[in-house]
């Protein structure tokens, strides 16, 4: 079943003065100014939220840098003592290494100078003996 639609009655002219077209336009035009007042209030409310979001998330942003910076340098401090403790320990190694060079050409020195005392020493028992053997050199081993 279809419901039958009513028939819309003629409507009759409606006849308003100045004064009420004036005030009713007046009502529009307040309507429409508070309408866009507050459409422009919560614009810029929300550019303010999203400046001080924005403000908040460089000072974040900011402060991670800064630390990120103060740990580099600091690790580069840290670098650099430990390369001069390097330094230092490089600088004793090779002191110490002199050292023992110039203590073991001493002691090369000092047992060159040995043997040949003792080279001397065995010439003359050797020219001893021969002179107490009556001169015959000892045979040739």
């Amino acid at each position: 079943m279809v419901n039958p639609q009513p028939q819309s009655q003629p409507q009759q002219p409606i006849y308003i003065t100045i004064n009420e077209l004036n005030s009713a336009l007046d009502k529009q035009y307040t309507k429409m100014v508070a309408y866009t007042d507050a459409r422009i209030d919560a614009l810029i409310t929300q550019m303010r939220v999203f400046r001080d979001e924005s403000l908040a998330r460089d000072n974040e942003l900011r402060e991670g840098m800064k630390a990120l910076a103060d740990a580099i340098l600091k690790f580069g401090q840290q670098l650099g003592q430990r390369i001069g403790n390097l330094e230092t320990r490089v600088t004793n190694v090779e002191t110490t290494q002199t050292v023992i060079i110039d203590t073991l050409t001493a002691m090369r020195q000092e047992i060159q100078d040995g043997f040949t005392a003792q080279r001397e020493q065995v010439n003359e028992l050797t020219a001893r003996i021969v002179k107490l053997e009556g001169g015959i050199p000892p045979a040739a081993s």
